[in-house]
């Protein structure tokens, strides 16, 4: 036979040869509220009185069930919880859980396959813009030999964000003007080799323009570093200008664009996930009450009023089974009366 917590809600089977004498009492697993079980108890004894006065049924319909329920027997442990999957709550959650899981792998599906490309796309224009730019700065002091304003040049665009070092190569590719930015996020020995012998100039070959070409934009690896190259030559043929970006500053800030956005998805759907047991536990609470009352009227007891609870369906149900009760007694007070005539 089910039983259920008033406390909680939770549903439980119960061996009912156990209950046949004494005031038996349960412990709920979940909230530990004690179950009294003796108003089950009538359910192995025909009622002699109903709440009219005179002699009550002997024989019938509900004689014949205490009957047959008295001689049955069942093998279930008392107060073994029912399945978690068997309830209703579980039936509304879990598909719900399902889907933001499955809106969740799409969304990180999306992102795996696009914003990647979209990352380096950003970092790749950035690179050239800056290149440009500092190709278009250094073309009037290298045609007048003013080293001194291509270096005060080169310095002012290695000050951009995430630039890693910036560089001229002249016409006989030799360096006219290198800067390393940030030298401390590049490793020891690297650090070590720019002090002692200089701009490293083996990092500049590592992303060569081809010929024919005014660009070549390329990611290489200085001191333990990710570097974004960007290589433009400089009008006139007066040399080649390297703008090195670092890839994974780059990344960092582009990514944390998106972060909002996911951290507002997870908001969202932990809201909606929380708003949603609250509304399933203020269907299941009730439903499981009406079903222990429509228990004990199929177990003869029909004297106890059902609470009219609830807004809507679950309302209706109520009194619909308080109108099943209502119909039960009185049919058994003219059963009584037919039998006494």
């Amino acid at each position: 036979m089910l039983i259920y917590c008033e406390g909680c809600g939770a549903r439980y089977q119960i061996d009912v040869n156990r209950l046949s004498s004494g005031k038996p009492k349960g412990k709920c697993s979940k909230c530990s509220k004690i179950i009294d079980l003796s108003e089950f108890t009538e359910k192995f004894s025909v009622p002699e009185e109903d709440d009219c006065g005179g002699e009550g049924i002997k024989s019938g319909f509900v004689t014949e069930n205490v009957r047959k329920m008295k001689s049955s027997s069942m093998d279930i442990s008392q107060l073994k919880p029912v399945p978690l999957t068997s309830g209703t709550g579980f039936r509304i959650i879990v598909p719900f859980i399902v889907l933001i899981l499955l809106a969740g792998a799409g969304i990180a599906s999306l992102y795996l396959g696009f914003v990647p490309g979209i990352i380096s796309n950003q970092i790749s224009l950035r690179a050239q813009s800056i290149s440009r730019s500092f190709s278009a700065g250094v073309l009037q002091p290298l045609m007048l030999r003013n080293y001194l304003a291509v270096n005060k040049t080169a310095s002012m665009h290695a000050d951009f964000p995430d630039v890693a070092y910036v560089a001229v190569l002249n016409q006989k590719n030799l360096v006219v003007a290198g800067i390393m930015n940030k030298k401390d996020e590049f490793s020891q020995e690297f650090k070590d080799r720019i002090e002692k012998n200089g701009f490293p100039m083996d990092i500049l070959t590592e992303n060569e323009i081809s010929a024919g070409s005014d660009m070549s934009v390329k990611d290489i690896k200085a001191g333990g570093r990710i570097v974004h190259d960007a290589a433009v030559r400089i009008p006139d043929s007066l040399g080649i200008v390297h703008v090195g970006l670092f890839k994974e500053n780059a990344e960092k800030e582009i990514n944390g664009a998106f972060w909002p956005v996911i951290i507002l998805l997870g908001v969202f759907s932990a809201a909606g996930i929380i708003v949603l047991f609250v509304i399933t536990k203020s269907i299941v609470v009730p439903i499981h009450r009406l079903t222990r009352s429509a228990q004990k009227i199929a177990l003869g007891n029909t004297n106890e009023p059902i609470k009219i609870q609830g807004k809507g369906e679950i309302e209706a149900l109520s009194t619909s089974l308080e109108m099943m009760r209502q119909s039960i007694n009185m049919a058994i007070v003219r059963l009584r009366r037919k039998n006494n005539s």
